[in-house]
């Protein structure tokens, strides 16, 4: 019985695969193969309305028979000995079928598939065709995170566009590019191309997301009035339009401005009804609404709220990295979290804590600007890249085409590509350069911030001894006379005194830390059962101040300084022969 078990399943197996590929082939049986050739091949019909007429039938078959169809497609193609405008749709039909797959591996495929889509588009020799793949291409790219592709492609086609035909949705073109260039920092031509946008836009388009865009754009730009102008227009248009979403949006982000003018209570009254809004819609915006709420109370000294709504934030943050989010917002939102969280925890004198939050948003902070640095030098790159393709294809079709002309032609086609190769490669010289200047500026000036760091700390050393040493002469003078019953009571309160108060301390230990960056983390690190007053003893003596100067600075006597150092030495476990300053020089 198991054994006829086994022969039946086997069998209904393999009726089952002889039904999909009969399904299968009488679907691209019926299916008119050379039709469809022409029509992706007509030059007379616009791209879109082309590819969409084979989109439009295939929708909802199965993968399986659309593989076949665009086998047959392209072994008629070939048949046809088809032109590149033919392949160029080819290619892009398999794009999308993969994006709208949503394979795993979607966006290698994507890539390599919109890539022979672009390559095919230039061969045709016609802007237009160029201009559809690379704007297509962009968009794409957009959805995918690929923002440097998505940024060069799509201005690419914006560019191509503007030269010939103007589309109908040009507008929202211009609104989608304008977004993507915010992104990617570059704010003049996103404020360019968000008016563009809504020069085109007519009374039926959501004219107030453009707006709100133009808005960021400004506040990145530190005009802050002319912000307030468009988050105002956006508000405005959102309520006509009752977006109840936008308007919290537009809420939110007047917030961060009106923090940036320190007017905290208006600020308040928008960042509230932001977060309330958004708390079961946007994390991001929510987040950034709470982050704001607490950096205004911080402002206001007012401590246990700023805590509160800091700490919420946070958590929304952390615990729903798995949401829809707006994935280009939320480390930057995150960054901004932490600066708060450590500044909050500054101000409560919570030291340790405060260098844990300080460090995340330190280290998550110079990500990000490495990234938007690697970001717009891959975009620069991709546009050379882009103009070499062109040149490369244009030489190539020119070559093709005058491959039986006389030998003078020749010699001239070879001349032009030459001087391409001179303007590209001097080009990219210009670029070399402009990178080492770049690179020896920055150095200038970290070299003038160090030395600046110095000098701040070197002055306000000599302060605290200067401050340091008129109180000892005053007591000095205090006890050559014969006391009064008022000098006795002047001495004993001078003698209770320390010439470095915590304030003195944190703003010297601030100081130091840029001079010496991680100095204190480092030490801690290495003991950490190290008390604060051998910290405070250890910075001293990596600024090479002899007892007399230490006993000024910390308000012990010259006595004290010698336990303290000997204590130090002890947790630093060194021998006697060993210069504790060469030491601690050296952490």
């Amino acid at each position: 019985m198991r054994m006829y078990g086994t022969i039946l399943l086997k069998a209904l197996v393999l009726i089952q695969c002889l039904l999909f590929s009969f399904s299968v082939l009488s679907q691209t049986a019926t299916v008119p193969i050379a039709k469809w050739v022409k029509i992706l091949g007509d030059e007379k019909a616009d791209d879109t309305v082309s590819i969409y007429k084979i989109s439009r039938e295939i929708t909802g078959k199965d993968s399986g028979f659309i593989r076949e169809l665009f086998s047959d497609l392209e072994r008629e193609g070939n048949r046809q000995n088809a032109g590149d405008l033919f392949y160029m749709r080819l290619y892009y039909l398999k794009g999308s079928q993969v994006h709208s797959s949503k394979h795993p591996d979607g966006v290698e495929q994507v890539i390599e598939l919109f890539e022979e889509v672009i390559k095919r588009a230039y061969k045709t020799g016609k802007e237009k065709h160029i201009a559809f793949a690379s704007w297509n291409f962009g968009t794409l790219m957009y959805a995918y995170q690929e923002i440097e592709l998505a940024a060069t492609y799509c201005i690419k086609g914006i560019e191509l566009y503007e030269k010939g035909k103007i589309p109908n949705d040009i507008h929202f073109m211009y609104k989608v590019l304008g977004g993507l260039l915010f992104n990617t920092r570059d704010y003049s031509q996103s404020i360019y191309f968000c008016n563009k946008a809504l020069i085109h836009a007519d009374n039926n388009d959501e004219i107030y997301k453009i707006q709100n865009t133009l808005g960021q754009n400004y506040y990145q730009l530190g005009e802050l009035d002319s912000a307030i102008l468009y988050y105002n227009l956006s508000f405005g248009n959102a309520v006509l339009k009752g977006d109840e979403a936008w308007k919290a949006i537009n809420a939110c982000y007047l917030g961060q401005v009106y923090v940036a003018r320190k007017e905290y209570e208006k600020a308040k009254q928008q960042l509230y009804y932001s977060y309330q809004v958004h708390k079961d819609y946007d994390i991001t915006i929510a987040a950034l609404s709470l982050q704001l709420l607490a950096k205004a109370h911080l402002e206001l000294e007012q401590t246990d709220s700023s805590a509160i709504y800091i700490n919420n934030a946070l958590h929304l943050l952390q615990h729903n990295k798995n949401m829809t989010l707006k994935w280009l917002q939320f480390d930057k939102y995150l960054q901004h979290v932490y600066y708060t969280k450590a500044d909050l925890l500054r101000t409560q004198n919570q030291k340790d804590s405060f260098y844990f939050f300080y460090q995340l948003y330190t280290n998550l902070h110079d990500s990000l600007e490495q990234v938007a640095a690697l970001s717009s030098s891959r975009i620069v790159q991709l546009r050379i890249n882009n103009e070499r393709n062109i040149h490369s294809l244009q030489s190539m079709q020119t070559a093709k085409a005058k491959e039986e002309q006389k030998r003078n032609i020749i010699i001239g086609s070879i001349s032009l590509l030459a001087v391409i190769i001179i303007l590209i490669l001097n080009r990219q010289k210009t670029i070399l350069k402009y990178k080492e200047e770049s690179a020896l500026f920055q150095k200038a000036a970290s070299d003038l911030q160090t030395q600046a760091a110095r000098d701040q700390l070197k002055d306000f050393t000599k302060n605290l001894l200067e401050k340091s040493s008129l109180l000892e002469d005053l007591q000095n003078q205090l006890s050559t006379k014969a006391l009064s019953k008022e000098n006795q009571e002047m001495l004993t309160e001078l003698s209770s005194l320390t010439i470095l108060t915590e304030n003195d301390w944190i703003k010297f230990k601030l100081l130091f830390e840029k001079l010496y960056p991680g100095f204190f983390l480092k030490l801690k690190e290495t003991y950490s059962d190290i008390t604060l007053a051998e910290q405070r003893m250890a910075a001293l003596s990596r600024l090479h101040l002899t007892s007399r100067q230490m006993a000024a600075i910390l308000g012990i006597s010259v006595d004290s300084v010698h336990k303290t150092r000997q204590r130090l030495r002890l947790r630093l476990k060194l021998s006697s022969e060993t210069n504790i300053e060469e030491f601690v020089a050296s952490i």
